[in-house]
């Protein structure tokens, strides 16, 4: 009998080791993910940044385009309208 309540006492603090053992990984994951996450957000936020950047870039020169070729029709006496035609 002795010897069967010792088994157990001993498979309970085997359980009790990989408990503690488990909530140790858990909160080094908890952290690690969490600190991933916020690399990731601020990634993602400088190619936001980047994009936005290009982004403006382009339409500052199609708008600076746009202005100088609307001058040269001007100047040509050219029609201002587009015709597009769609082809299936």
């Amino acid at each position: 009998m002795m010897k069967h309540t010792s088994q157990k006492e001993e498979l309970l603090h085997m359980l009790n080791e990989i408990y503690d053992q488990l909530e140790e990984l858990d909160a080094a994951l908890e952290t690690s993910l969490s600190k991933f996450r916020g690399e990731m957000a601020e990634e993602h936020q400088q190619k936001m940044i980047y994009c936005e950047s290009r982004l403006a870039n382009a339409e500052n020169r199609l708008h600076e385009t746009g202005k100088k070729d609307g001058r040269d029709r001007k100047m040509t006496g050219g029609n201002d309208s587009i015709k597009l035609e769609l082809g299936y």
